[in-house]
């Protein structure tokens, strides 16, 4: 890379994506800017980052953040992977969320992952299917909003039945996330036939 390094997501991300590759780490982006490589865009200031590293390790996920130039206090981040399997550190003053592999859905995540363009190269990003499984289980309002957009978005080629079927692995048969995620298909799907049809709103 010429000049300084930028201060923007997207340049933090491919940094790291970089640096991971060239250590042979696995990883995928997520958050928004694997939304936006599945068509749905909106602006972010951050990065989500899943690393495959033993969460039985966090020692050695710190030591590879460090390594990799970013910022944060130690002992507190090695306790963040220990209880909660994610933890959050800087570079560049851009806040990053890193997550580490603590199920079966992470393993599933890993083998989905795809190779998308990023700054001019390609870099390993989460796949629509698992993204919207990650958005369900944090729940929260914009997330909810990311996954009907990508459901509309990506219409037939989104595979539903995947999606839920993990969701209801994680969560529970009986979790509201379940009820919500239909709710989202349910409009979704209503969307993508309006589409289908060919139907316009009127002018006014």
């Amino acid at each position: 890379m010429s000049g300084a390094p930028g201060n923007s997501a997207e340049d933090v991300a491919r940094d790291l994506a970089d640096a991971l590759e060239a250590r042979r780490v696995d990883y995928a982006v997520g958050g928004a800017l694997a939304l936006a490589q599945w068509g749905v865009v909106r602006g972010t200031f951050d990065v989500d980052l899943n690393i495959w590293i033993d969460p039985e390790r966090p020692m050695e996920a710190a030591n590879l953040l460090g390594e990799l130039g970013c910022e944060f206090e130690a002992g507190a981040v090695v306790r963040e992977f220990a209880d909660k399997g994610w933890a959050y550190v800087f570079l560049r003053d851009v806040h990053i969320d890193v997550y580490l592999p603590t199920g079966e859905f992470h393993e599933s995540a890993r083998r989905r992952r795809q190779r998308k363009p990023l700054c001019g190269r390609d870099a390993w990003f989460l796949g629509a299917e698992d993204l919207a499984v990650f958005k369900m289980i944090l729940y929260r309002m914009k997330d909810l909003g990311d996954v009907e957009a990508l459901l509309v978005i990506r219409g037939r080629e989104f595979d539903r039945a995947y999606s839920r079927e993990w969701l209801a692995r994680i969560a529970g048969p009986s979790d509201l996330r379940l009820k919500t995620w239909d709710e989202l298909v349910a409009r979704a799907e209503a969307a993508i036939g309006l589409r289908e049809s060919g139907w316009r709103p009127p002018l006014f």
